[in-house]
């Protein structure tokens, strides 16, 4: 019995602590739309749960007074007011036990994007305050009376019961949702168009042709970076996007990806400046700036955000290469991920070992040589030693 309470409570606090860690998430934007959107369907059916056993209390309470006022009369409003107090009281420990038992644990995937930022090797964020943010995240929470309507509820006009008392009641109001920023809006997802009906012969040069197609686009959006960085450098996006499988047939899928993210490199080679880009103090960004200064900073800005986020990619690719004891099999996709990482990475260093983060790949690589897996060994290796021969 006791090991079983101490299961209970053990899981309890993992809960919310798990809960503390997305609602800060959420709070500095960093959880995606389908994550948002399944936060919600999990409060909704949690509320609908509550909302339904509280009814079924009251539900046997009006039948109970009913009863009593055949049997006995008329009862006076204080002894009506003191037994539904004892009812409610008596339901509220129930209710709240109930909904602790069956609270589905939020998904684990919401709380990790896509890349594990606090354990990469360019994750640079101080961490200082974060525990205190943590435990104080409970005292943000604005408190409420029982009579002070939520932010999403709308007071309708009351009803009066035959038996006189007069009910409050409360609906949801639909809130629409704001336009996001343009850097953060979520793309629409696009149907894939169904080829599925296509002869084989036929599917072939479709997926021909896409890949052309796709080939073609990657072209273009180099060729525009390279010959005028600063006003083509949201490019990068789209290319990080084709790197890493979005909104590309499943047809040609992982062949973008590998020629996108192949691409990227030299993207970064030709359009990264021959200094290294700092952050602008709080003094130097109240400063009056002229209007190519201005165009400058946003490029600096922008072409630092895409390159640290192309690292990240590269490393989540490569990553694979570190498991101990790992067979590799070099047909699969994310071997050949993995090993257009490294090469990336290697050529990273050797062109712009004067940029940012050139310590940071350093590091990666020194890791990646100690590989159980010989190919990379000899990747990392070599990136290291051109390295070292171009600074003698």
């Amino acid at each position: 019995m006791a090991k079983a309470k101490v299961a209970k409570d053990i899981g309890r606090n993992q809960r919310v602590k798990l809960k503390r860690k997305i609602n800060l998430a959420a709070r500095k934007g960093k959880l995606k739309k389908h994550q948002r959107d399944q936060i919600s369907k999990i409060q909704e059916k949690k509320t609908a749960t509550s909302r339904k056993k509280f009814r079924e209390v009251q539900d046997d309470y009006e039948h109970e007074r009913a009863y009593k006022h055949e049997q006995d009369g008329k009862i006076s409003d204080e002894e009506d007011d003191e037994r539904m107090d004892i009812d409610i009281k008596k339901h509220a420990a129930i209710l709240v036990d109930s909904d602790e038992e069956q609270e589905d644990p939020l998904p684990l995937d919401m709380l990790d994007d896509d890349i594990d930022w606090e354990n990469s090797a360019f994750f640079s964020k101080k961490r200082k305050g974060l525990s205190k943010e943590l435990d104080d995240e409970e005292d943000d929470k604005v408190r409420r009376f029982k009579t002070d309507l939520a932010d999403d509820e709308q007071e309708m006009l009351p009803i009066k019961l035959s038996d006189g008392r007069v009910v409050k009641r409360v609906t949801k109001i639909k809130i629409e949702e704001e336009d996001e920023p343009e850097d953060i809006k979520p793309e629409i997802v696009k149907q894939e168009d169904d080829y599925s009906r296509l002869s084989a012969p036929q599917l072939l040069i479709k997926r021909k042709d896409l890949l052309e197609e796709s080939r073609q686009d990657i072209a273009r959006m180099c060729i525009a970076i390279t010959a005028d960085p600063e006003h083509n450098v949201t490019k990068f996006r789209k290319l990080y996007d084709l790197a890493t499988g979005q909104g590309i047939h499943t047809l040609i899928r992982e062949a973008t990806q590998k020629l996108a993210l192949a691409s990227m490199s030299k993207a970064f080679i030709e359009a990264a400046p021959g200094y290294q880009i700092r952050s602008l103090t709080e003094t130097e960004k109240k400063q009056t700036m002229t209007k190519d200064t201005k165009v400058l900073q946003r490029f600096e800005e922008s072409l630092l955000l895409y390159y640290l986020k192309y690292l990240k990619l590269l490393e989540k690719y490569s990553r694979i290469f570190l498991t101990r004891g790992r067979k590799f099999d070099d047909t699969t996709f994310s071997h050949k991920l993995g090993m257009i990482s490294v090469k990336s990475m290697a050529q990273l260093l050797n062109k712009l070992s004067h940029f940012n983060y050139s310590t940071n790949i350093v590091s990666y690589l020194a890791r990646l040589a100690t590989s159980t897996y010989h190919p990379v060994v000899l990747e990392a290796c070599a990136g290291l030693s051109q390295l070292f021969k171009d600074d003698i």
